[in-house]
């Protein structure tokens, strides 16, 4: 199978590793999975790590893709994406944003995670008299 998804319990978040070819029942499939992962266990974060992915999706999926992780289940989701920068995931990114929804683009793992801790922190209720 082309994706692997997993959750980090300590970090709050669902982790998805795409290689190969991934074609659009796969991504369709990859969804499902994540939307009852998020109903079960309330995840609101996702690491989605595509270094691997050798034939990345088409822009028109990329948008049926952007505009489904922006509605109804995944409303207020926050998506890291771990892959080189390309045209193909510089237009998913910015319908995805236009859409609502958090997503931001990195090359290096490490920057993806501070980025879902910090928005994991920021939507963490206040301390007393903070």
């Amino acid at each position: 199978m082309p994706y692997r998804l997993s959750v980090n319990s300590e970090e709050e978040y669902a982790r998805f590793d795409l290689s190969g070819r991934l074609s659009e029942a796969e991504i369709r499939s990859a969804i499902e999975e994540l939307q009852v992962i998020r109903e079960s266990q309330g995840i609101r974060h996702v690491l989605c790590d595509q270094r691997d992915l050798r034939v990345p999706p088409n822009d028109f999926i990329g948008l049926l893709t952007a505009e489904q992780l922006s509605s109804g289940p995944f409303v207020g989701l926050k998506l890291a994406i771990i892959r080189p920068d390309t045209t193909e995931t510089r237009l998913f990114e910015i319908a995805a944003k236009n859409r609502g929804t958090f997503v931001e683009i990195f090359d290096d793992e490490e920057e993806a995670r501070i980025w879902l801790r910090m928005l994991s922190q920021s939507a963490s209720p206040s301390a007393p008299g903070a």
